[in-house]
């Protein structure tokens, strides 16, 4: 160990040491007979109580302290626990008991009404309304029965005789108009399928025609036979004055006399130019204008 330099040679210091004094003294500490409060202990007091019993002492509490039953307490008033009841006892029925009055899933009889607001499933055992005056009605009241089906059989049981099968009060041919359809042998007249009678007549007019004792055409007219000339309009009887194309294109008249009458003058033109021409003027050869191929009369 070594020191640092001292002060007596030979002897040494408590400070020489890092040491207290035999005198020395402490501050900031509690003395030996120092007191503490529960509250700087964090502590209840002796005061406090539980279920009314100071803490100042060990305590004990009872089932009536903490509002229980003791531990040899019984019940009275409830079941045991192999305890058991009787079908009545919770209002059921025995398990051998019956029904009636009911209509089994597997087919019967009703003896009165039977109303469905639904449909009707209906598989291999059929579905069957008996009684004469018996009506099946629709849910709303209406007399009227649906049936859909991919195939409907009308089957007439063995042993019931009588034609037709089928009747609406009392009648066959009311069932067959309801349904929208006829008797086997039934007829129709022409009326009744929208055509005429076999000894029916037109007029004329009903067909869009000209009748053969004469009338006005709107529209042209074109006589056209095998080739594009060789059609003609006979006038009168026979073929004595006629209005022909004996050629293509030209046009020939036929009659004992060829009558013009004009309203115009002139009355015969070629082209806009007039054919045949008079006047009082005589004309001067060489110099007088005359178109070619037209005649001109000189009259006094």
């Amino acid at each position: 160990m070594a020191f640092g330099p001292v002060n007596v040679p030979g002897k040494l210091t408590a400070a020489d040491i890092g040491a207290a004094a035999v005198n020395h003294s402490h501050s900031g500490y509690a003395s030996t007979s120092h007191s503490h409060t529960a509250s700087q202990v964090g502590a209840v007091p002796t005061s406090r109580k539980v279920n009314n019993k100071p803490l100042s002492a060990d305590i004990s509490l009872t089932a009536t302290d903490v509002g229980a039953a003791a531990a040899n307490h019984s019940h009275s008033g409830y079941a045991t626990a192999n305890h058991f009841h009787t079908a009545a006892d919770v209002g059921a029925a025995p398990a051998s008991h019956s029904h009636s009055n009911y209509l089994l899933t597997s087919g019967g009889s009703v003896s009165g009404n039977l109303s469905v607001a639904g449909s009707v499933t209906v598989n291999s055992l059929g579905f069957r309304v008996c009684g004469e005056y018996t009506p099946l009605l629709s849910s709303d009241g209406g007399y009227e029965l649906q049936v859909q089906s991919k195939k409907i059989n009308f089957i007439v049981p063995p042993g019931i005789t009588g034609s037709p099968a089928f009747t609406v009060n009392g009648s066959a041919d009311s069932f067959l108009s309801a349904i929208g359809a006829a008797r086997a042998s039934h007829s129709h007249t022409p009326a009744d399928v929208g055509a005429a009678a076999a000894c029916h007549s037109h007029t004329a007019a009903d067909v869009g025609a000209l009748p053969i004792s004469g009338g006005t055409l709107t529209g042209n007219l074109t006589l056209k036979g095998a080739s594009n000339y060789g059609t003609k309009i006979n006038l009168g009887n026979g073929d004595l004055v006629h209005i022909s194309e004996p050629a293509d294109d030209v046009m020939e008249l036929k009659a004992k006399e060829i009558r013009l009458v004009t309203t115009a003058s002139p009355a015969l033109k070629l082209n806009g130019t007039a054919l045949i021409g008079a006047g009082t003027t005589d004309l001067t050869a060489g110099s007088s204008a005359l178109a070619t191929g037209c005649i001109y009369c000189v009259y006094e």
